[in-house]
């Protein structure tokens, strides 16, 4: 499971939404990925879980009607989808 989680703290880091230093997004991002996980064995909950953080805990400006934003957070969340379901 480990791995799982630092797979998917990587995508979270790269994607980095809030532009924290790369060095420091590993720490920022990790402790959503608890909640990723028991959201992410179906895409459409794991689209609403990764908005519901992005919009309400992160505050990274992410807005649901800018399709630029969304089509970002789809890819992300196709990214995690991928390594959630080949567990």
């Amino acid at each position: 499971m480990k791995n799982i989680e630092n797979e998917i703290n990587d995508i979270l880091a790269h994607w980095n939404p809030i532009n924290v230093p790369y060095e420091l997004a590993h720490d920022e991002y990790k402790s959503y990925v608890q909640t990723i996980l028991k959201n992410g064995n179906n895409k459409d909950l794991l689209f609403e879980c990764m908005c519901n953080i992005t919009m309400s805990i992160i505050g990274s400006g992410f807005e649901i009607t800018n399709e630029m934003h969304v089509n970002d957070l789809k890819q992300v969340c196709d990214e995690i989808f991928k390594i959630i379901d080949k567990k």
